[in-house]
């Protein structure tokens, strides 16, 4: 699609003047983690088989080829609506042109403790692992590095995919974000 003059004109128009406005709106920030989050379900149905004993091979096939794109996608779907929650609680951390450098990477338990999220445990793990996907394995087929490769192996659980884990977290977060989008009732 080319656009004329005008329109590439109007176009960046619109974005400038509406950018601010969609960095600060959790509900912005919250459908693309949607997207996301469907992307990752969708991957999830699509590719793997049901498990149908302990030790299923096609399913433990798929875990290992297919697993670190769902993981990836569930992990930059979690790390957009923990931003979402920031943004929500912390509005100064959009600037007219720019994100704060405390929005800008994908260190997840870091965004969760500046989210200021109930403190737990049991969803460090989880994190670290969705970090760990997102930054190199999710990705590649290997670590960007040695050094990575055997950070993300240390991580307790580091090849499981536990879709049921995402999605419990997932919900957690949905259910922080909602008291920030306006309802139009």
């Amino acid at each position: 699609m080319c656009l004329s003059n005008q329109e590439h004109k109007d176009l960046i128009e619109y974005h400038q003047g509406s950018w601010t406005q969609l960095a600060k709106d959790p509900e912005s920030w919250l459908r693309k983690a949607e997207a996301l989050k469907n992307a990752a379900d969708a991957a999830r149905v699509s590719f793997w088989p049901k498990k149908r004993k302990h030790h299923d091979t096609k399913a433990a096939v798929a875990d290992f080829f297919q697993g670190p794109v769902y993981m990836l996608l569930a992990g930059l779907a979690v790390e957009t609506l923990i931003k979402g929650i920031i943004v929500a609680k912390n509005p100064e951390f959009v600037g007219k042109q720019w994100l704060s450098k405390k929005l800008t990477h994908h260190n997840l338990q870091e965004l969760y403790r500046t989210a200021s999220l109930r403190e737990d445990n049991s969803r460090n793990d989880l994190l670290l692992r969705l970090q760990n996907y997102v930054e190199n394995f999710g990705r590649y087929p290997v670590t960007k590095t040695k050094q990575d490769m055997e950070k993300m192996v240390r991580t307790r659980f580091a090849g499981q995919t536990d879709p049921d884990t995402v999605d419990r977290l997932w919900s957690f977060l949905f259910d922080k974000i909602q008291p920030y989008i306006q309802t139009d009732e």
